[in-house]
């Protein structure tokens, strides 16, 4: 995705035969809670995971990688 920079840590795992879980911690450029909106819909439409929590690192121009 053009808003998410790096993942730095996931996991997914199945609760049960129906239902998955995901956890993030994600770096982004853009506006945090946009990233956020934009990562939790693709979790949901492309991949039906409904139960996810992220972590967002909004990055400076100043903390960005050379």
């Amino acid at each position: 995705m053009d808003c998410v920079d790096e993942i730095l840590d996931f996991h997914v795992w199945a609760l049960n035969s129906d239902q998955s879980c995901f956890t993030a911690k994600l770096t982004t450029s853009h506006e945090h809670t946009d990233a956020l909106a934009r990562v939790k819909r693709l979790l949901e439409e492309d991949y039906e995971i409904y139960h996810s929590t992220l972590q967002i690192e909004v990055l400076r121009a100043s903390d960005e990688k050379v």
